[in-house]
């Protein structure tokens, strides 16, 4: 995960924001939370919290929208991720409130959580762009911020979800600990313009997690864990591939949404 975040930092450098967005939707810390759960109580356990997960999707939408907008509006990074958090908070108990649905309704209710919160954040860039200077970060520093969150991310996330019903571990197998510290480091080094665009492409970024999720949920209890890794990455790898296609080619999937 440290290394994907370095990769991000330096493919948004070269290519844009909205580049790094796509890669931090992808299942990262999804994909190592799912085998921590598989690896402490077994693949039906592990089954079940992805199949939750899906909804757990909408919640970590509702953070980078929170954020986005508290970024639009103010460059206090604090404040927003403060408010994605309580956002998050208050998106996970809701969709909690609402149960394990079957994969397929599952999936497509987080399609829906997805495309209204891309509709949400899609025209904020232009009133944060130029917000906001950028702070010059030691090399030593880039390389703290970049380490020291992920891993304190991830490590929370692990022991919440040890003690947690497979319900509950699939809100937290969504939690979004690959963008927070992306978001971090972004505004730091960036400014804040530059992580109101990053936000902008998450929404959308995350189906291919949504992909990876709905496959390790249908083939795991039939196939086994490995044929479930294997299906989840080919979906989200496929997923990745069709936006990245769009983002070249300029037409995008935001025109298709509205």
């Amino acid at each position: 995960m440290i290394v994907v975040i370095h990769a991000v930092r330096h493919l948004s450098g070269w290519l844009g924001e909205r580049w790094g967005g796509l890669v931090v939707g992808l299942p990262i810390t999804t994909a190592l939370t799912l085998s921590y759960c598989l690896w402490e109580r077994g693949p039906q356990y592990a089954a079940t919290a992805a199949q939750a997960g899906l909804l757990g999707l909408g919640a970590a939408v509702a953070f980078a929208v929170a954020a986005a907008r508290c970024l639009s509006h103010s460059p206090r990074l604090v404040r927003a991720v403060a408010a994605g958090a309580a956002t998050y908070v208050a998106a996970a108990l809701l969709v909690r409130g609402v149960g394990v649905w079957p994969t397929s309704l599952g999936a497509l209710l987080s399609l829906g959580l997805i495309a209204a919160g891309h509709r949400s954040v899609r025209g904020l860039a232009g009133r944060a762009g130029g917000r906001g200077a950028r702070r010059r970060l030691s090399p030593g520093g880039k390389l703290l911020l970049r380490t020291a969150i992920p891993v304190a991310c991830l490590a929370t996330v692990l022991l919440l979800a040890r003690h947690a019903e497979a319900s509950w571990a699939g809100l937290l197998v969504t939690f979004p600990c690959t963008l927070l510290a992306v978001l971090v480091v972004t505004a730091l080094e960036a400014g804040p313009g530059a992580a109101v665009e990053l936000l902008r492409a998450y929404p959308l970024a995350r189906c291919s997690t949504l992909a990876f999720l709905a496959a390790f949920a249908l083939l795991t209890p039939a196939l086994g864990p490995v044929a479930g890794y294997a299906g989840g990455y080919v979906a989200a790898g496929g997923v990745l591939a069709g936006m990245a296609r769009q983002a070249r080619s300029g037409t995008g999937t935001e025109s298709a949404l509205g």
